[in-house]
């Protein structure tokens, strides 16, 4: 939860409103699950991946997810 609190603060400072859910199990399957739970319009996600070559650009995660998901994708360099 320490990695959170700067994030968590530049969003307070704006006035954005946000949520923080800690889960485990696969990235790509809980972003997407929790995608249906809270019935979002649209996915955004960064595309900084540290997995194979073939996965660089986009990262195994954000890879995952744009095949599993039915939602709009926006990937975030």
């Amino acid at each position: 939860m320490a990695l959170l609190t700067p994030a968590k603060a530049r969003l307070e400072s704006a006035g954005i409103p946000f949520d923080v859910h800690v889960r485990t199990g696969n990235p790509a399957e809980v972003i997407i699950d929790l995608s249906r739970e809270y019935h979002c319009d649209l996915i955004v996600m960064g595309t900084r991946g540290m997995g194979t070559i073939k996965n660089l650009l986009l990262g195994s995660v954000a890879s995952k997810v744009i095949h599993l998901t039915e939602k709009p994708l926006l990937l975030v360099k």
